[in-house]
């Protein structure tokens, strides 16, 4: 992206680009040291990354779109990363991955200076699994895209509802304790799962008995 500069304050900044049908050779966001790197009121449509993309807390993205955008399995964001009306949309890549990089910061984010919104994801049909951000800030898709707490997993008594061990449920929430947050989105299993028949059995208890809406 030859078209980043470099501002007053030292940081590189890409502003006002509309990229469609790109292949970058790197997508590794923010890893330099000394820099930070600002993404404004840029769109990228249908584009390729050939080695991943990872965006660290180094990286401020504002009024940013990734439509169809195959980076590989997933598309990975440190919830770090200062996001404001981020939007991701259409069924690439694979999987979208929020998380954590570093797990006592998440208290800190939620009364911080982070927007309202932060990322819409309603219209994205991937895999989600995000963590560190508060629900609230999200805009999603509550018919596939579920939203959980930590404190559901001594709230809900999984024996009583014979759920499986190995709930699927019940482990987007330990995903939860693992990344040292308090709540988080996840989708609701593909349906090439071997478990998804069950998975969507729990989540309709989930609902009846008003754990989850």
């Amino acid at each position: 992206m030859n078209e980043v500069i470099i501002n007053n304050d030292g940081n590189y900044v890409l502003s006002g680009k509309h990229y469609k049908n790109e292949t970058f050779d790197n997508f590794l966001l923010g890893i330099e040291e000394n820099r930070c790197l600002i993404i404004l009121d840029t769109i990228f449509e249908n584009c390729k990354t050939t080695n991943g993309f990872f965006v660290t807390k180094k990286v401020a993205l504002k009024n940013v779109k990734f439509i169809n955008f195959d980076c590989g399995d997933a598309l990975h964001i440190s919830s770090e990363t200062y996001m404001e009306n981020v939007q991701v949309t259409g069924s690439k890549p694979k999987t979208l991955w929020i998380k954590p990089t570093d797990k006592t910061i998440e208290n800190s984010l939620i009364n911080s200076g982070q927007p309202n919104r932060i990322i819409d994801i309603s219209n994205y049909e991937g895999e989600v699994s995000i963590t560190g951000i508060p629900v609230s800030r999200i805009i999603f898709n509550p018919e596939k895209q579920i939203p959980l707490t930590q404190e559901l997993h001594e709230k809900i008594d999984w024996k009583s509802l014979q759920f499986s061990p190995s709930s699927y449920w019940k482990l987007m929430i330990r995903k939860i304790f693992a990344d040292g947050a308090k709540e988080g989105i996840f989708s609701i299993p593909p349906v090439t799962n071997k478990n998804y028949q069950r998975s969507m059995q729990e989540l309709n208890i989930l609902k009846t008995h008003g754990y989850v809406n």
